[in-house]
């Protein structure tokens, strides 16, 4: 199979900032994602962003969607000195990786996240 090609990636219930949690959300392709796929999620803030890995799951009952599970952090953020207003949401890129060899990498896309210390 190909590359991934996502259109848009979605937290509604927000991202834990710290380990010891497991986050969900969904995303939208124009291609096909199989289940199982490595789902990365990388912030934005920070000297050393918050990184986020899940994977693909099952397929939504909105069209071209599958929800993204066991989505967990891999590496706290590393912050620079900021106001408490710029805490609480943070714009978030998101990749799928195709792991059939050669494995493929989509484009990433970014979306807000209510992140959740």
């Amino acid at each position: 199979m190909a590359k991934p090609d996502l259109k848009e990636a979605a937290f509604p219930g927000g991202l834990h900032k710290k380990k010891g949690y497991q986050d969900k959300g969904t995303v939208t392709a124009n291609t096909p994602l199989g289940k199982g796929w490595p789902v990365k999620v990388t912030g934005h803030k920070g000297k050393k962003p918050t990184v986020w890995v899940g994977k693909v799951g099952d397929p939504t009952t909105a069209k071209d969607t599958w929800e993204v599970v066991e989505l967990a952090v891999t590496d706290e953020q590393q912050p620079r000195p900021v106001d408490k207003k710029d805490r609480d949401t943070e714009d978030v890129s998101t990749t799928v990786t195709n792991p059939t060899p050669p494995p493929a990498e989509s484009q990433p896309v970014v979306a807000p996240a209510t992140t959740i210390p």
